[in-house]
């Protein structure tokens, strides 16, 4: 009797002094980290950056916080937040720069988020797009696409579409990138109905096509609707 409420105590003591154990270790980690963190935010470049990258980095998680903050990216764009476009343009311009932080050299957070920055009508944000762009070229020298991509944006940031058209096809060329088709379709348009060139229809529809060729089941929806419109009011051919 005595050995068994003997043993009963001990497990009892054992089970409240391995809870102590863990509390103590959480408190001790707990100011270790406050404690780095003083020590490292004391540098003004430091303080500068993103908290969270920050954290990021500590605990060895960047490439599973990079995969996290991509999805984040792609379920964010094209939402709205209370209809503002500067929230939603500066949510993809900030989450785009942490991405960059963590993974420099992730090539389609550069492409993808400033291409929706410069190319969708509503944003138009130039400057934010190159500076996404600044901090791929500075982490990817060697890329020219990056490169071609800040000519085509400083060229339209200043109205000179002629001038980067030819960098714009250079671009789709190498990849394929919805938002430029896009705007580059828009832009036709709009000239079609100035000057009904065959030049510019036949421009119109040679993207069209590339959108049904490689485009996802929104972007194909989009071709098929632009053709039809074309077909019935410009005689376009299929």
């Amino acid at each position: 009797m005595y050995n068994r409420k003997n043993n009963i105590q001990n497990k009892f003591f054992t089970k409240y002094f391995l809870i102590i154990i863990i509390l103590l270790f959480f408190v001790k980690t707990n100011i270790f980290i406050e404690n780095r963190e003083k020590e490292i935010f004391k540098d003004k470049s430091v303080k500068e950056k993103n908290y969270d990258v920050f954290l990021y980095k500590i605990f060895g998680i960047k490439k599973a916080a990079t995969s996290l903050l991509w999805i984040k990216q792609s379920l964010e764009i094209g939402t709205p937040f209370n209809n503002s476009v500067e929230i939603e343009t500066k949510k993809i311009y900030e989450t785009s720069l942490k991405i960059a932080e963590l993974s420099p050299y992730f090539l389609q957070n550069y492409y993808i988020s400033s291409s929706i920055l410069a190319f969708i009508n509503r944003y138009k944000k130039y400057n934010m797009a190159s500076s996404i762009l600044v901090k791929g070229v500075e982490y990817n020298k060697e890329n020219e696409l990056l490169r071609k991509y800040l000519i085509v944006i400083g060229g339209l940031k200043g109205n000179n579409f002629d001038k980067v058209e030819r960098v714009i096809n250079e671009i789709l060329n190498e990849r394929y990138d919805i938002e430029l088709i896009k705007y580059l379709i828009k832009v036709y348009e709009m000239r079609y109905k100035d000057n009904s060139s065959k030049i510019l229809l036949s421009k119109i529809e040679r993207y069209l096509k590339i959108i049904l060729k490689y485009g996802n089941s929104k972007d194909k929806e989009y071709a098929i609707r632009k053709i039809y419109e074309y077909k019935t009011v410009y005689k376009i051919k299929k």
